[in-house]
């Protein structure tokens, strides 16, 4: 609904291609096209946190992805193809129109209801995510079931027959032509029609599986698909032994409509707890809550859009306040949200131990509920252990390409250390935060104005993630008033940034101290380069020291003025630049382990053939990011641990 036009098409030689429309192209259904682009290997994730892409298209059965450059007609569209065009866009109008009734709740009414997330803001599409309720904002089992509540409320009344399952049948179709025919909607619509009109719902499940699975072997391997069947297959196991339970306290009604809605949700919970980042008892209560409040709201969307439509537009109040009654809730829970409690395998455990106890009694499960209480007691012993054994400091180097970012966590404080460009502040370095459970950092520190450094902070900025950004340089010249209108609407500068200098310290504990060496406050002339902060961070016995983007000579400058002693680890100047990192600098500090932040074939040739040489003579190890992805540190006691994401290395 942001405008955004996607292109599925078919090529005798690669298949189903599906893209983004590009400029100057007005798509036609039926039309025959030429495109020009390249394709390309989707990448691995190289970050704590960040969504595997490469893993998603596999699940998918796709090998590569296609960007195209320019698109052209060659042909013109069939007489039966503008027509479906013409009867899709006039139910993306319909669409709209029923969307424009929710007023400022569009955007949540748009995903919620109809799978369509693009009006969704980061910061929302963060707050989902973060408690792990993601699925909300698309159309899913979850949405289906809510949809049909009510239905299914008047036509179980008597004998089910024919005529009930065409209009069962009848409104399921009209749901899916609705919302769009997205795969997910495509699943639950023929899982739902399926399971209603078999006179053995499992059966009917079964069969809806098997057509699916034949008319695309690789949607069994999608999570989307799994959580589909399993929510199906909770609501045929459980609802009756969840309704019988529930009759006393909430009437055989309420309980009739809830009951589908809950068993929903255990179905799921396997599969949210393996793909959400947040797991443990908390997060599930939050889950199941969410879903059931949005599942409530569904119910409510069909009866009160047509109610708003044919009479006042204040019938949409009933569905418009489960929406702001969802909303508010992810709010709260994410405010006072503290920690996660258990780890992932605890929390499978506890699903599986509710699945079994709320299921039919039998043989089999009378056997395995004291060997799953068992395990379950073991895991929460391991998962205190891990707890106890947590590291006085991690400083996380995160893969930001060609670019510089570093967390430092201690004590429960969190120090950012550069963000890189403003794009990786959305795809790396927030989806780290995420996977640390970090709402806002203590303090951000940009070590000078280049965007590979700043732009990530921005963004974060933008989110309300960080408060004011301490820099060398805080001053409204050019550059920094261009940066200014760019990304922040032309705030102050000083509104923003703060001065930080020689002579600062910043304490995250007892133990881990941040000092900075460098520059003074009279030295700082632009904000670039030669202005970077220089800081050497000391924990334990441990000392680690960051010099941004510093030259040799600003280093000699350093030298000549500050006895900085031996250091443990050197984070390189300037993604290892053969003008940073100079022989002085690694005779005097002696380093063991130099770190360097560079990506991946970039155009610099970083790191430098002579910075490596230079590192090799002093005898210093050398661990980029290009070849481990994000590099961890963890520090306990007087011992450190290197870690990368993609493999590891320990000293």
């Amino acid at each position: 609904m942001d405008g955004t036009v996607r292109i599925r098409a078919y090529s005798s030689r690669f298949g189903f291609l599906e893209f983004k429309s590009v400029e100057g192209y007005d798509p036609v259904a039926g039309e025959r096209i030429s495109c020009e682009g390249y394709f390309f290997e989707a990448d691995e994730p190289r970050d704590p946190g960040q969504f595997d892409y490469k893993r998603y298209l596999e699940r998918k059965g796709i090998k590569h992805a296609f960007k195209p450059d320019m698109i052209t007609a060659s042909g013109s569209a069939p007489l039966l193809n503008r027509l479906l065009y013409s009867m899709d866009e006039r139910f993306f109008e319909l669409r709209s129109g029923m969307i424009g009734l929710y007023g400022d709740h569009g955007p949540l009414a748009a995903s919620v209801f109809m799978g369509d997330s693009s009006l969704i803001e980061d910061n929302v599409r963060s707050l989902y995510k973060r408690n792990g309720c993601a699925h909300i904002l698309a159309v899913s089992g979850t949405h289906f079931a809510g949809f049909l509540a009510l239905l299914t409320y008047f036509l179980d009344k008597g004998r089910k027959n024919r005529r009930k399952k065409v209009v069962y049948v009848t409104f399921c179709i009209m749901l899916a032509t609705l919302t769009g025919w997205s795969s997910s909607v495509t699943r639950s619509c023929i899982m739902c029609s399926s399971s209603y009109c078999s006179k053995d719902p499992l059966s009917g499940l079964c069969t809806a599986c098997v057509v699916m699975m034949l008319a695309d072997p690789y949607s069994a391997l999608s999570y989307g698909f799994l959580m589909t069947s399993s929510s199906a297959i909770a609501i045929l196991c459980l609802t009756s032994r969840i309704r019988k339970r529930s009759e006393s306290f909430l009437g055989k009604k309420t309980a009739s409509v809830i009951s589908p809605v809950i068993a929903s949700q255990i179905g799921m919970l396997p599969f949210v707890t393996l793909t959400s980042q947040k797991y443990g008892v908390i997060p599930m209560l939050i889950q199941i809550t969410t879903s059931f409040i949005a599942s409530v709201a569904c119910s409510f969307f069909v009866p009160s859009v047509i109610l708003a439509k044919c009479f006042s537009p204040l019938f949409i109040f009933p569905s418009e306040f489960m929406l702001l009654l969802l909303d508010r809730f992810v709010c709260t829970a994410d405010r006072f949200y503290i920690g996660y409690g258990v780890g992932r395998l605890t929390a499978l455990l506890i699903v599986i131990i509710v699945f079994v106890f709320l299921c039919e009694p039998s043989f089999i499960a009378r056997k395995l509920k004291k060997p799953l209480i068992l395990l379950l007691c073991l895991s929460f012993i391991f998962n205190i252990t891990d707890k106890i054994c947590e590291p006085d400091a991690r400083v996380v180097f995160i893969d930001v390409g060609q670019g510089d970012s570093c967390l430092i966590l201690a004590s429960g404080k969190t120090i950012l250390i550069d963000g890189g460009t403003y794009d990786a502040g959305k795809d790396n370095v927030l989806p780290v935060l995420e996977y640390y459970d970090i709402r806002h950092i203590d303090v951000t520190i940009a070590t000078h104005w280049d965007s590979d450094h700043l732009g990530g902070l921005l963004y974060l900025y933008q989110q309300g993630i960080t408060g004011k950004i301490y820099t060398s340089f805080v001053e409204a010249d050019m550059k920094q008033q261009q940066v200014m209108d760019e990304y922040l609407n032309g705030e102050d500068v000083k509104e923003v940034f703060e001065s930080m200098n020689e002579g600062d310290v910043i304490r995250l504990s007892d133990e881990c101290v941040l000092k900075v060496i460098y520059p003074s406050l009279c030295e700082v002339s632009d904000g670039e380069n030669e202005d970077s902060l220089v800081i050497l961070m000391s924990c334990n016995d441990m000392s680690m020291l960051f010099t941004g983007d510093l030259g040799i000579e600003s280093e000699e400058i350093l030298l000549d003025r500050y006895d900085i002693g031996k250091v443990d680890i050197l984070k390189a100047g300037h993604h290892g630049s053969e003008y940073s990192t100079g022989n002085r600098l690694l005779s005097e500090i002696s380093p063991s382990l130099c770190i360097i932040s560079a990506g991946v074939d970039n155009q610099y040739g970083h790191p430098a053939i002579e910075t490596l040489e230079r590192l090799n003579e002093h005898d210093v190890d050398v661990i980029s990011t290009q070849d481990h992805g994000a590099i961890t540190v963890e520090i306990c006691d007087d011992r450190y641990t290197v870690s990368g994401f993609l493999n590891m290395h320990d000293k």
